[in-house]
């Protein structure tokens, strides 16, 4: 039988996967006619390596670490 999260927390997932998306949408699109490299999307990498090192930072700050 499968466990289910509290609403609370499936709504702060929503939440925080909306901003995510929105956060690498549009640090893809202001990088990517700066970053052309012949078809290899640069400004997605980026956006996606900034954006896990973010996650884990605050990840480790949320667990009190840092």
């Amino acid at each position: 039988m499968a466990v289910l999260a509290a609403p609370s927390v499936l709504m702060a997932i929503a939440l925080g996967a909306a901003v995510g998306a929105l956060g690498r949408e549009t640090v893809a699109a202001l990088l990517n006619p700066h970053l052309d490299s012949g078809g290899f999307p640069l400004g997605t990498l980026v956006a996606n390596l900034s954006g896990a090192f973010l996650l884990g930072l605050m990840a480790t700050w949320i667990d009190g670490l840092i």
